[in-house]
């Protein structure tokens, strides 16, 4: 089984972005109801699939983070197929809460999310750029989904479908 950061997480490491990694913090310029990946995109003028979609999930007790792009969904049955567990669901929002962390607010490149166990979602690396929350509704990153490697418990693989039609 593999570790979990939730146990571990120290209220003065909430909502810093991740050491070493450079990128830049721009404003977003929809309204605070908007919290969807799509309102997201639309409002940064970036097409749904250069959006980054983090989900924080539970998986036999333990949280991880999966990564994909917004216009995919998570397949639920490879992740657990990759950590050999037998289901996975959606992390409980009062977990999320312990955290410092909000449902459409999760960012994989900030504490406490960028030292969880990572699962990337192949489908990121053919994107030159993608834009993600800063952790908040009011800001966010742009950076290269190679960027998501760097992550101390990173684990590549296939974990999004594509959007119907595609």
């Amino acid at each position: 089984m593999y570790s979990s950061y939730a146990g571990s997480v120290a209220a003065s490491s909430r909502c810093e972005r991740a050491p070493g990694l450079r990128m830049g913090s721009f404003a977003n310029r929809f309204p605070k109801q908007g919290t969807s990946c799509a309102a997201a995109a639309a409002a940064r003028g970036v097409p749904l699939a250069s959006e980054l979609k983090t989900l924080v999930v539970e998986c036999a007790g333990e949280l991880a983070a999966v990564s994909v792009p917004a216009d995919h969904t998570v397949r639920f049955d490879a992740v657990a197929a990759c950590l050999s567990v037998d289901a996975v669901r959606l992390a409980k929002r009062r977990a999320l809460r312990r955290l410092g962390l909000e449902p459409g607010a999760i960012c994989a490149v900030q504490e406490p999310v960028w030292s969880m166990l990572q699962l990337i979602s192949r489908e990121l690396l053919v994107l030159d750029r993608v834009t993600t929350n800063d952790g908040s509704r009011a800001r966010y990153y742009r950076f290269a989904p190679r960027t998501l490697l760097s992550a101390p418990r990173a684990i590549l693989g296939c974990f999004a479908r594509p959007p119907l039609g595609a």
